[in-house]
C-alpha cells in the first residue's frame, strides 16, 4: 500500500482495513509507505501494515483525529447517526491501539480536546505508527 495523500470516508477505510487484516491472517506481508502525509483514514490504513514493514519519508506526517461527520433530518435519524459515529470511533481507537503504542487515554484526549494531531516521522517511530524512516 503506497500512501501519497489520501482522505476518504471511514466506512470505505474500514472495508480496506478488513481486507488488510484478512491478508495478514493468511500470511501475506503488507508493506505500507507514506510519502507526503497520511491524513485521517490514510493514517489508519498505513498503521495496519505488517510490523517491520511500515515506512515513511523523513518529512512525511500522520494526522490522527477523532471521527467527524454530519447529518440533517429527524431526531431519530440524528440519534442513530451519532450512535453509529461513536461505534466507528471505538473501532478506530481499537485499530490504533492494536497497531501502535497509542493508549486509550491518548486517543480520548484527542477526542476531548478536538485535536488534529499532526505527527512527524520521528514522533511516528516513537508512537509505533511507523517502523522505519526511508
Amino acid at each position: 500500500v503506497f500512501v501519497v495523500k489520501m482522505q476518504t470516508v471511514i466506512v470505505d477505510c474500514l472495508s480496506l482495513i478488513k481486507q488488510i487484516y484478512s491478508m495478514k491472517e493468511e500470511g501475506y506481508i503488507i508493506k505500507t509507505h507514506i510519502r507526503g502525509y497520511a491524513a485521517s483514514c490514510a493514517s489508519v490504513i498505513a498503521v495496519c501494515g505488517s510490523k517491520g514493514y511500515r515506512t515513511m519519508g523523513r518529512f512525511s506526517r500522520h494526522l490522527v483525529h477523532q471521527v467527524s461527520g454530519g447529518v440533517v433530518g429527524e431526531l431519530q435519524l440524528m440519534q442513530n447517526e451519532l450512535e453509529f459515529t461513536e461505534e466507528l470511533w471505538e473501532d478506530l481507537k481499537n485499530i490504533y491501539m492494536e497497531n501502535s503504542n497509542f493508549k486509550n487515554e491518548d486517543l480520548e484526549e484527542i477526542k476531548k480536546y478536538k485535536l488534529d494531531l499532526w505527527l512527524n516521522s520521528q514522533k511516528c517511530l516513537k508512537l509505533g505508527l511507523a517502523d522505519k524512516i526511508v
